[in-house]
């Protein structure tokens, strides 16, 4: 064989090697910058429970995968107590970005029980790296709950994303739970990254498959499904999805539950249209939000100096940002008290 050929051959065997290796890295560097530390940069303008008259705050703190992580409970004194809610919070800087929503629940009586997951603000870790460590931390909070707060009592959960991900499996492994609101919800790891990396085609189903591999080594107790634990714990739960949601797609998520819960009497459906990923929001809080994050996607590409970010930051409406859509909150207010509502809700565009 000719010098050269041999030459083209270790040439095409090293590019094959450095592509596996490459894929096979992907996974760690979702893990590294998607699901890495998530803190205050003092960017955002977050509210916290000062904002709001009469309403506390107190701390503490419990255990899982062996971090200490951060609780809280919020409530407004001298209201007479309605019962108690645990609050599982998304993806990003920890609970504080929804003391608006807790406010709202504590200003109608409720004890409201939230935490940082690892990783997040006040929360040991270096990130929450695997989707399966938050129902780990959630499943752990309920527990020092039940043990050390609760004494016995019964409590309903709301959940956002990731947040929603967890309270729908919680079924699985409590049975003091009343009543679920489940915000924004996808069933698994595996259709959450296939609708990740949709638009990869055949490189984000590999990628895919080596992400959940890792997830069932890591915490293969909490690999779960969604619809797989609803349609065999049957919960009485509201499951809210918006229209628009680009992260979680309502068509393979939202629309799956209602396919897999057809026998469920307990399960209650809400869609929210021309709402994105946070379906509480007004429309103009949507739309608003929606606005920020292309402005502030065209700001970074234009690698604008901190200083300009920042001037943007300060110049926004962060009352119109976290603004509730009170037509969405009184379906769910209603069915956290245990009052009956349609089983099918189409909140329309006004």
């Amino acid at each position: 064989m000719k010098p050269w050929l041999w030459i083209v051959i270790i040439l095409v065997l090293l590019i094959i090697v450095i592509i596996i290796g490459l894929i096979l890295l992907i996974p760690n560097l979702i893990r590294k910058f998607g699901f890495g530390r998530y803190d205050d940069d003092n960017t955002l303008h977050y509210f916290s429970h000062n904002d709001f008259e009469g309403m506390k705050q107190e701390e503490f703190t419990f255990k899982s995968n062996g971090l200490n992580l951060q609780g809280y409970l919020y409530q407004i004194e001298n209201i007479k107590n309605k019962g108690i809610i645990v609050f599982a919070h998304g993806l990003g800087a920890g609970h504080i970005q929804y003391i608006t929503e807790i406010h709202h629940f504590v200003k109608l009586g409720y004890l409201v029980y939230t935490f940082d997951a690892q990783g997040c603000l006040n929360s040991e870790g270096k990130g929450i790296e695997y989707i399966s460590n938050y129902p780990k931390n959630l499943d752990d909070f309920l527990t020092y709950l039940e043990e050390t707060k609760l004494n016995g009592g019964k409590y309903s959960l709301v959940g956002h994303s990731l947040g929603a991900y967890g309270v729908n499996l919680m079924p699985q492994f409590h049975n003091n739970i009343k009543r679920i609101v489940s915000l924004s919800g996808f069933d698994s790891t595996e259709k959450f990254m296939n609708d990740m990396l949709s638009s990869t085609k055949g490189l984000g189903n590999v990628i895919t498959k080596l992400f959940c591999n890792q997830e069932k080594k890591r915490n293969k107790m909490y690999y779960l499904s969604s619809s797989e634990v609803l349609s065999k714990q049957k919960p009485n739960i509201l499951l809210v999805s918006g229209t628009l949601d680009p992260l979680v797609k309502p068509e393979s998520n939202f629309e799956h539950f209602k396919k897999v819960s057809k026998d469920n009497e307990n399960a209650h459906f809400m869609l929210v249209e021309g709402r994105a990923h946070r379906p509480l929001l007004t429309l103009k809080a949507s739309d608003y939000d929606t606005k920020m994050n292309i402005d502030l996607n065209n700001l970074k590409k234009k690698k604008v100096s901190k200083s300009e970010l920042k001037q943007y930051y300060d110049s926004l409406d962060y009352n119109i940002l976290v603004e509730l859509d009170l037509k969405v909150m009184k379906v769910i207010d209603d069915f956290l008290d245990g009052k009956e509502i349609e089983n099918n809700i189409v909140i329309k565009c006004e």
